[in-house]
């Protein structure tokens, strides 16, 4: 899935997960959950490093 598509889905802007992505920003835990139901995975996978 592409930054755009997932952003799209999430109901976020391309930047902001861009930045999220490359660390430059934190995304907030609505943020994490919107993308969370977009990439059909629980928040405790995106977590898990």
């Amino acid at each position: 899935m592409t930054q755009e598509h997932l952003a799209f889905e999430a109901g976020s802007r391309f930047n902001s997960i861009n930045k999220i992505e490359n660390g430059k920003i934190n995304p907030t835990l609505g943020t994490l959950l919107a993308v969370t139901d977009a990439l059909k995975i629980d928040l405790l996978e995106l977590l898990d490093f």
